[in-house]
């Protein structure tokens, strides 16, 4: 029975790879051409295009897997069908439940892999594609469409907040830094001016309080970016 079993499962495995074969290549035809002019556009590399699609690949497959499943039965019966190869099997004593045993093996371990995908990968394939489709638009210049200028703003995911979080905190601690320098300068330059006589020490300590005003204030505003 273990030749019987790797004739029917070599027959079908060959018409099955063969059905996926072709779908994934009709579905790569369509979908470059839906998306070949982002590509083009934003110069992307055919190894980053080559990790995008792979992404993609799990998510195909679930819907995939099912229909070159059952196209295979069909192809790899009738085939064994119209060569009497069955006739010969149910001659030979071998039951139709028990020639059908490795197609159904086979079948569940497709529904099993299907579940799996369904679960696991499926889910950040398609979460990586709008993440990839919406980075390489982004990326687009301003276009001019007749009178009318579009300039595509990207979207606003969670991963682009905390970039702009990151950036308002690095804004905020430059200009800290620079009330700190503003207020050393003016403190250097009103001991200049006492050390020169060209004001008097009366005024020096009324200039120090407005310079220190005048930074406490501008700490706050850069505190509450």
């Amino acid at each position: 029975m273990r030749l019987l079993d790797r004739y029917v499962i070599r027959n079908f495995l060959q018409a099955y790879l063969y059905c996926i074969a072709g779908f994934i290549s009709i579905w790569l035809i369509f979908d470059i051409s839906d998306n070949i002019s982002t590509f083009i556009d934003q110069h992307v590399g055919f190894l980053l295009t080559i990790r995008y699609y792979a992404t993609q690949v799990p998510q195909i497959l679930i819907i995939l897997l099912p229909v070159s499943l059952l196209l295979a039965l069909l192809f790899s019966l009738g085939r064994m069908s119209r060569a009497n190869e069955i006739v010969s099997m149910l001659t030979a004593g071998v039951s139709v439940p028990r020639v059908l045993l490795p197609l159904i093996a086979i079948g569940l371990l497709t529904v099993a892999a299907t579940t799996a995908l369904n679960y696991s990968l499926a889910p950040h394939a398609e979460l990586a594609r709008k993440t990839f489709l919406s980075a390489a638009r982004a990326r687009q210049g301003p276009t001019v469409e007749g009178q009318i200028l579009r300039i595509r703003i990207p979207e606003l995911n969670e991963q682009r907040r905390k970039e702009m979080v990151k950036i308002a905190h690095k804004y905020a601690e430059d200009a800290r830094i620079a009330v700190r320098h503003v207020r050393h300068d003016g403190m250097e330059q009103i001991k200049k001016l006492e050390k020169e006589k060209a004001i008097a020490e009366d005024d020096v300590a009324r200039h120090q309080d407005q310079v220190q005003k005048a930074i406490l204030k501008a700490a706050r505003v850069a505190a509450a970016q």
